[in-house]
């Protein structure tokens, strides 16, 4: 007898009859035909699974698809603005943090100055 590599049951040698029980389908199947069936469902599944999320993508899409006055959304001037103040908020950060790390330095030369 031959066994069921899925669940390990033992099948029957004769013809199945056509029921449509997974096993007895999967032995009139040829192993390919068993392949591209497992992945014709495997894709539908996955298909199903994230068609919410294809929805919202066309949803979000369409509201961002033409902007106001045919005009691009950031001019270069824009963006330079932009790029000029998160350079300089990255440079007072730096800033910030150095002066941070010169107090706790001057606190532990403090510190060891008077052992």
């Amino acid at each position: 007898m031959k066994t069921c590599p899925h669940c390990q049951k033992e099948l029957p040698n004769e013809e199945p009859p056509t029921t449509g029980h997974f096993h007895e389908t999967l032995q009139a199947l040829t192993e390919e035909e068993v392949v591209e069936r497992a992945t014709k469902e495997v894709i539908k599944a996955v298909l199903e699974h994230i068609q919410p999320l294809l929805d919202k993508l066309k949803e979000a899409q369409g509201t961002t698809a033409a902007p106001v006055g045919g005009t691009a959304l950031f001019s270069p001037e824009q963006h330079q603005r932009q790029l000029e103040q998160i350079q300089q908020s990255a440079k007072d950060r730096m800033q910030k943090q150095e002066q941070h790390l010169a107090a706790k330095l001057q606190k532990l030369q403090a510190r060891f100055s008077m052992r």
